[in-house]
């Protein structure tokens, strides 16, 4: 369960805008621009992991032959109530004011139907601690062809018998096995030394790393990550031995995508997979705690934040 927590302010930020929840949603500057407030009713929201009953076996255009990117996620299912104005004088959203709130809950999903979102909210500071704002990444609308579990629904909207309340429910889909603490963090990695990154969450991280050129050869080792033997994971690339295999220039890079089991040059350009050594690599993740990892043969730099089942 990514949070417990309701009744605390969260917001899907999406490229046609934002949508807050237990907050009033501001769409414009003048108070004429308030649109409401799309309140969360704890008991009819929940989240948990989705498993997909579908999985591609044939070859991807990476050479990934088991693309397991989306076998598992999160599913969010939001209800909430339309209010024009809440408190003492609460006035539940009706005739026009209704009409702009389903209009821009419509605008918001329908952006992320189509490209990527995210839910974002503060969770309650307990004592000596400060928790950082989170956020579930990659985050899309649910559609209906059933490829999560059955009790996460799609959109409806619904209306209290006797009362003009209307409460809206929808279900937010991820890739991403795990929410993770909002804002990305850059570590410097020196070639050869070791490097300790302290993932303060509960579950593992998937990073990006950059490897810098001007190198033929080197190996990238999560010294904490070990196999079923014992050993260390890693990745060994080797430019010039491999078939199909390239140096990286000075001045290039190549990006390792660990949840996408990728590696570009220049983060889009040429496969650079055919340049791994796949019987002594693995794409390994950040485990809960210390995670010592050393890329020798080159310097580069990891991109990674602590993450949350």
């Amino acid at each position: 369960m990514i949070t417990a927590e309701w009744d605390i302010p969260m917001t899907i930020q999406t490229p046609a805008g934002d949508l807050p929840f237990n907050q009033n949603v501001v769409i414009g500057t003048s108070p004429l621009d308030d649109l409401g407030y799309f309140m969360l009713v704890p008991e009819d929201c929940q989240a948990g992991i989705a498993r997909r009953v579908t999985r591609t076996n044939l070859a991807q255009a990476d050479g990934e032959i088991t693309h397991r990117k989306f076998k598992t996620g999160y599913v969010v299912q939001l209800t909430a109530q339309l209010w024009k104005r809440i408190g003492a004088d609460g006035e539940p959203a009706c005739a026009g004011d209704l009409r702009a709130m389903i209009d821009y809950l419509g605008l918001i999903l329908n952006s992320i139907d189509n490209e990527d979102g995210l839910l974002v909210w503060q969770p309650s500071e307990r004592a000596g601690e400060t928790i950082l704002a989170r956020e579930l990444a990659q985050v899309r609308i649910l559609g209906s062809s059933g490829e999560a579990q059955s009790n996460f629904t799609t959109v409806v909207v619904s209306k209290e018998a006797g009362s003009p309340l209307i409460s809206v429910t929808f279900a937010l889909i991820c890739p991403l096995p795990y929410a993770q603490d909002a804002g990305i963090i850059q570590t410097a990695l020196a070639d050869g030394v070791p490097t300790t990154i302290h993932n303060v969450g509960n579950a593992p991280y998937y990073p990006v790393v950059w490897v810098n050129g001007p190198t033929n050869t080197f190996t990238l080792v999560n010294e904490s990550n070990l196999d079923e033997q014992g050993n260390p994971l890693g990745i060994t690339y080797d430019g010039t031995a491999l078939p199909g295999g390239e140096a990286i220039a000075s001045g290039h890079l190549v990006e390792f995508v660990f949840f996408n089991n990728s590696a570009y040059l220049d983060r889009n350009q040429d496969n650079l997979k055919p340049g791994i050594n796949v019987p002594a690599s693995d794409f390994w993740t950040l485990l809960p705690g210390a995670n010592e990892i050393v890329l020798t043969g080159a310097d580069g730099a990891i991109f990674w934040t602590s993450a949350y089942a």
